[in-house]
């Protein structure tokens, strides 16, 4: 979240804050006199409804399953899986954004609002590169308007490389000598 946003959250929550304190602080004083039970009846529906307009827009989500495994990959292949996200909730799921841990990862999100009760996939695309041979984890964290807003989901693979795909790591000059 960038600073700006930050700042913004910030004084959201503190002007939340501050509210439900001169609500509360009203409430407990305690009105005198014939409306003093509509007046606190009043109050006690705005704060109602100023805690509530704070969580709006926010929904749950659920993933299939959180974790997929390819097995064993080869260098330069293409290997695809599809997480499958249901909205949970009762507003649309917005899938505001998805992000690999690193470049040989590419998830791909739904771009329309996911409607509740029904589901979408995000399809992850992993394409090991030399280098990477062995058990290799990667993350793709998953931004909504969910609470927690981010979510992480995580591929393996046992990459199995071959000769020709491997990555020289002799920096060491070559001198070829010929005899004509």
């Amino acid at each position: 979240m960038c600073l700006f946003c930050t700042r913004i959250q910030i004084n959201q929550d503190m002007k939340k804050s501050l509210f439900l304190f001169a609500a509360t602080a009203l409430l407990a004083c305690g009105e005198q006199g014939d409306n003093g039970g509509e007046i606190k009846s009043k109050l006690e529906q705005d704060v109602s409804q100023e805690v509530e307009a704070g969580d709006e827009g926010l929904t749950t989500l659920a993933f299939d399953k959180m974790e997929h495994d390819f097995g064993d990959a080869r260098i330069g292949q293409d290997y695809t899986y599809k997480f499958k996200v249901t909205n949970t909730g009762k507003k649309p799921l917005i899938i505001e954004d998805a992000k690999a841990s690193c470049g040989c990862t590419v998830p791909d999100k739904p771009e329309n609002p996911i409607q509740p009760g029904q589901s979408d996939d995000i399809v992850v695309t992993f394409t090991p590169k030399p280098g990477q041979d062995g058990i290799t984890t990667k993350t793709i964290t998953v931004t909504a308007n969910t609470d927690p807003k981010m979510t992480t989901l995580t591929i393996k693979a046992n990459v199995k490389g071959d000769g020709a795909a491997k990555i020289s790591t002799d920096n060491t000059p070559k001198i070829t000598l010929s005899t004509q």
